[in-house]
């Protein structure tokens, strides 16, 4: 716009997502582009309000307002649990800033600009109305009910971006692809596409997991499946109280009952499950069980392999002989570790009827003053998403007892395994009958093993990156070779060259945005990055080759992150990001236009100049390209190999 006077103060627009690399940023953006009044406020006019609400900023406080903008949106998108994006970059369009930011949900980034935008404006104008308190927020509430609000979710994304593994989030099939082509591994929370789902479906169904840890000579309570009143009535004096009850399919036991020691318990507690499955319309059965009296435990296995133990207990107050239970819990929950924000290592403790109900079988009521200290449980389970504790007891677990574990995860086609259990004492054998297997879980959260409540931490999602692959550098990679030039024959050219090297080799390519794979046509999408993103999730892919044009890296970028050649002719600035992002030891072809119609081509490595030569006769340009690499595609092949 050439009129300033049309703009006000902090007018933000033009905003643009890119899902992965682009011109501004080496990652997934959202740009936009602001213009700041040359009249307005300077930089130290917000100086004393920025540094009481963002404290953090006051030892590199911006040396201009553009920096300042920059700087509270990079700390905002923060939210207080240092969330793992940050990169950024500013430039210039004309008498307008355009602002590049790392991120990592477009409605969550559009909410962050206005809410720096508002502020500024509000300090501008003195206006009182703006609660920074309140508006922030609600930029929490929004990342938490996003899709990387949930914790397990959030930290395995974030251990993917500390350990270089490439990963992408695709909405169309509500979960995340970590790696490219055949390297990749595609999933949710800790489910992966390498899992058995027969297993999963087995482990999700209680009753046949009792049956199948009694066949196999596991510890295991009593336990039956029932579909009656007076069936399961019956069980429980088989059995023999006190029992627990619970559904067969209940993953985050929100219908479990314990302690239940009499007849009319084992019905109030059967038919408040039948009415709760009425309301969704399935009934599986509710499993009655042996309570096991001892500790909680929540062993968790990688691999197969024994990888952290985490004891569990009922969130507590301790009563002073002054306030009531309730203000306790009140007291309690505004603690630190209770913020409930991602990174928060406790719940809040949940004030509602199961636990006024607690109370009350213990002669209790939120009203009640406990003696001075005097400890009171607020809850039959230590579930902690119900504002249970968690305390980390990996270093104390019995050889006998990992034996155990891992002899059941043989069992199971799973790459992360929950077993629940209970024991007296976890340092002691399970062989002298301390110990008890209680459920297991396929795809449990991992949270509380990084974020212990008591104990230090087990860095349990890195432990998942190493496992799936295998600690190495480009693990989840396959070679991709990009350019800006690339014709139909060069790509068959390469394509067919590789194919002598491996002969079952899978290729796809992109040619004038088209995909093909194997040099067949496969599918057209209009927008540039869909079709990268639709070649690499091809899980048989062995090799990429892309064409990348100005304008499809203007508006799309290129979404995938790092190459292994890139072939440019006479480049634009938007097109050198291929060279920017060639991985370590990546090869750059550069075709450039010199004196007389001549062209040179230069391949360097690491900007070290390999081979120069000159051709003055265009037709021969393809095959001056082909000879040039042809000694570099069996290692590009078999690189990440």
């Amino acid at each position: 716009m050439q009129a300033t006077e049309t703009l006000q103060d902090f007018t933000v627009h033009k905003f643009r997502s890119y899902s992965g690399p682009n011109y501004y940023l080496n990652r997934q953006s959202f740009v936009f582009n602001l213009f700041l009044d040359p009249n307005g406020p300077t930089v130290d006019f917000y100086r004393e309000a920025v540094i009481t609400k963002l404290p953090q900023l006051k030892k590199n406080y911006p040396k201009d307002v553009i920096g300042l903008f920059t700087a509270i949106l990079t700390s905002i998108y923060k939210m207080d649990i240092d969330l793992f994006v940050g990169k950024h970059s500013i430039s210039s369009d004309g008498n307008e800033w355009i602002i590049a930011l790392e991120h990592i949900d477009d409605y969550i980034s559009m909410e962050i600009i206005y809410f720096v935008k508002n502020w500024l404006l509000s300090l501008n104008r003195k206006d009182q109305y703006f609660d920074f308190k309140r508006e922030l927020k609600n930029l929490q509430d929004i990342v938490h009910n996003s899709i990387m609000g949930a914790p397990t979710v959030y930290s395995m994304i974030e251990s993917a971006v500390k350990n270089q593994i490439n990963v992408h989030y695709l909405s169309e099939e509500n979960q995340f692809q970590w790696g490219y082509g055949k390297k990749q591994i595609r999933g949710n929370s800790t489910i992966f596409h390498i899992d058995s789902k027969t297993d999963i479906d087995l482990i999700s169904c209680k009753d046949y997991i009792y049956n199948f840890l009694k066949m196999y000579g596991f510890p295991t309570p009593s336990s039956s499946n029932t579909f009656y009143e007076v069936e399961i009535i019956e069980e429980a004096e088989n059995i023999g109280y006190p029992v627990v009850i619970k559904p067969v399919k209940d993953k985050k036991r929100k219908h479990l009952f314990c302690d239940i020691s009499t007849k009319s318990e084992v019905k109030k507690a059967f038919n408040n499950i039948l009415t709760a499955s009425e309301k969704i319309n399935r009934f599986d059965g509710v499993i009655v069980q042996k309570q096991i009296s001892g500790f909680d435990y929540r062993i968790l296995l990688v691999g197969g392999k024994f990888t952290a133990c985490m004891q569990r207990i009922q969130p507590f107050i301790i009563g002073d002989g002054k306030k009531t239970i309730e203000e306790l819990i009140i007291i309690e929950n505004n603690k630190e570790e209770r913020k409930d924000l991602i990174r928060s290592p406790l719940r809040k403790i949940e004030i509602n009827r199961n636990l006024i109900n607690y109370l009350k079988e213990n002669s209790l009521t939120l009203d009640s003053k406990p003696d001075k200290g005097k400890q009171i449980t607020l809850g039959a389970t230590a579930h902690i998403s119900k504002g249970g504790i968690s305390i980390n007891t990996t270093d104390q677990v019995h050889p006998d007892n990992i034996k155990l574990m891992e002899n059941i995860a043989k069992f199971f086609n799973i790459t992360i395994l929950g077993i629940d259990l209970k024991s007296k004492d976890i340092s002691k054998s399970w062989k002298t009958g301390n110990l008890a297997i209680i459920d297991l879980n396929a795809g449990p959260g991992i949270f509380m093993h990084l974020f212990p409540g008591i104990g230090q931490k087990v860095d349990i999602p890195d432990i998942i990156m190493k496992h799936l692959f295998k600690g190495k550098a480009g693990s989840d990679r396959i070679p991709i070779i990009a350019g800006n030039c690339l014709s139909q024959k060069l790509i068959k050219t390469i394509s067919h060259k590789i194919r002598e090297y491996q002969e079952n080799c899978e290729i796809g390519s992109i040619r004038e945005n088209e995909i093909y794979i194997n040099d067949n046509y496969f599918t057209k999408k209009e927008r540039h990055d869909d079709n990268c993103k639709i070649l690499l999730r091809n899980p048989k892919l062995d090799l990429a080759i892309i064409n990348h044009s100005h304008d499809d890296i203007e508006k799309y970028g290129i979404w995938h992150q790092g190459l292994d050649i890139a072939i440019l002719e006479n480049a634009s600035y938007t097109e050198y990001i291929l060279k920017r992002d060639l991985v370590h030891d990546g090869l750059l072809l550069e075709i450039l236009n010199i004196d007389n119609g001549k062209q040179e081509l230069l391949l360097t490595c690491n900007e070290k100049e390999i081979k120069k030569i000159i051709i003055s006769d265009s037709a021969k340009k393809e095959d001056k390209i082909f000879n040039l690499l042809k000694p570099y595609l069996k290692k590009i092949l078999f690189k990440y190999e």
